[in-house]
């Protein structure tokens, strides 16, 4: 299942993912993200905001990319504390990616806090919930 196909089996795909933190392991070509999944859907404010802990583990890495934080961007208090990020998915630019050699799917996070992407290609994705073997992932 690629990162796209994964995005469609989730209430609210990756939008307004909260990104906790990134492990590249380059001898494996993986990358395993840490993230608070919105799935809220119905219900109450409170059960529409409703977050939970994943890891979503990308394999057949080719590339991984964070971009700096937007330069034209004013800086705010949000770069001196720590906190996570809110993703979204996006398609990357076609003419772009079409030149690209491997066979993974190109895809971007815009990250917005910094007004800018992580850009990556990978040919597998798989999210490890909580309770499936969370803590060995």
């Amino acid at each position: 299942m690629t990162l796209f196909e994964l995005a469609r089996t989730l209430p609210n795909g990756f939008h307004d993912a909260e990104l906790r933190s990134i492990h590249l392991d380059y001898e494996k070509l993986e990358a395993t993200l840490t993230l608070d999944l919105w799935i809220g859907v119905d219900g109450t404010r409170e059960e529409i905001e409703t977050y939970e802990p994943v890891k979503v583990r990308l394999s057949g890495l080719e590339y991984f990319l964070i971009d700096a934080p937007n330069p034209y961007e004013p800086l705010t208090e949000q770069y001196k504390e720590p906190s996570t990020v809110r993703l979204d998915l996006c398609e990357p630019a076609t003419e772009i990616t079409s030149k690209l050699p491997g066979s993974g799917e190109a895809c971007l996070f815009f990250v917005d806090e910094w007004n800018s992407y992580i850009h990556l290609a990978a040919a597998k994705a798989q999210i490890i919930w909580r309770g499936d073997k969370y803590s060995n992932a």
